[in-house]
C-alpha cells in the first residue's frame, strides 16, 4: 500500500492523501450506483408529504355537473408539491350545528386532487366551518386518502385541509400523506 498524507504547505497549497491496493482487491461496502437511482427515483415517483394551496370558485348546481341536493362542491386550481400544478374539485354536505347557522357539520365530504399528467389522489373527509353573518367562512377538514390512479394507484394515507370561502371564493392549504401498497 502506498499512502500520500494531506498536509497544508507553507505555500498555502494543500496536498491530498492517496492510498492505492498493489495486486489486492478492494471491498466495498456502499451501494452499487444502480441501487442509489432507484432509490431516488422512487422518492420523486412516491412523495412522502405533498403540500398544496388552491383557489377557485364554489360549483352552483348544474353548472359543471349535477350536484346532489344538499351538498355544496367547490373547484379549483393552485400548485403541490411534488405535484406542481393540480385541480381541486370537492363536495360535501354541510349542516347547521347551532340556532343561530353560523357553525356547521360538513360530512359525506368526497375530493380529487389531479396532477397536471392527470393522474388522481381521492379523499373521503369530514370538517367543520364557521359562517359569521354570512360573510368570510373558515373551514377546517380532515380525512383519508381512499385511491388514486397512475403512480397513486393503490394508495391510501391521510389529508388535512384548512380555508375559507368568502362570496363563493375559495382558498385552501392541504396536506396529502400517502401511504403507498408494497411493489
Amino acid at each position: 500500500m502506498r499512502t500520500a498524507q494531506t498536509r497544508n504547505n507553507r505555500n498555502g497549497r494543500r496536498a491530498f492523501r492517496l492510498e492505492t491496493l498493489e495486486g489486492r482487491e478492494l471491498l466495498s461496502v456502499a451501494r452499487p450506483l444502480g441501487l442509489v437511482a432507484e432509490v431516488a427515483k422512487t422518492s420523486l415517483v412516491h412523495p412522502a408529504l405533498i403540500k398544496g394551496r388552491v383557489v377557485g370558485f364554489q360549483a352552483p348546481a348544474g353548472q359543471y355537473y349535477q350536484v346532489p341536493p344538499g351538498y355544496a362542491s367547490f373547484s379549483g386550481h393552485g400548485s403541490a408539491t411534488a405535484l406542481g400544478y393540480v385541480n381541486l374539485g370537492s363536495q360535501h354536505v354541510a349542516t347547521p350545528t347551532n340556532a343561530a347557522g353560523t357553525l356547521f357539520d360538513l360530512t359525506n365530504g368526497s375530493a380529487i386532487v389531479t396532477s397536471q399528467p392527470g393522474e388522481q389522489i381521492f379523499v373521503a373527509y369530514t370538517g367543520a366551518a364557521t359562517v359569521p353573518n354570512r360573510a368570510k367562512s373558515t373551514f377546517t377538514l380532515q380525512g383519508t386518502i381512499t385511491g388514486g390512479t397512475g403512480r397513486f394507484d393503490g394508495v391510501t394515507g391521510t389529508f388535512t385541509a384548512s380555508g375559507t370561502v368568502r362570496q363563493g371564493h375559495l382558498s385552501v392549504n392541504f396536506v396529502l400523506t400517502p401511504i403507498y401498497p408494497p411493489v
